[in-house]
């Protein structure tokens, strides 16, 4: 159900103010989904889009938390 309200979110607002926090939430979701090589992808747009978003660090070293 995250996954969806982040997509419609996503379609809504495309370069929003939330974007680093929305693609975050969604790393987050695809981690608790068991979908550890999608959530590293994301993470890594996320990282390689916006460098200095301190949202976006959090994933610099670790994305699913063991």
């Amino acid at each position: 159900a995250a996954l969806v309200v982040l997509a419609q979110h996503a379609r809504e607002f495309p370069d929003g103010a939330l974007l680093d926090a929305r693609a975050a939430a969604r790393v987050e979701a695809l981690c608790q989904q068991g979908e550890r090589a999608e959530a590293e992808a994301e993470a890594l747009r996320l990282f390689t889009r916006m460098p200095e978003s301190l949202v976006a660090r959090r994933f610099e070293h670790y994305v699913c938390a063991p």
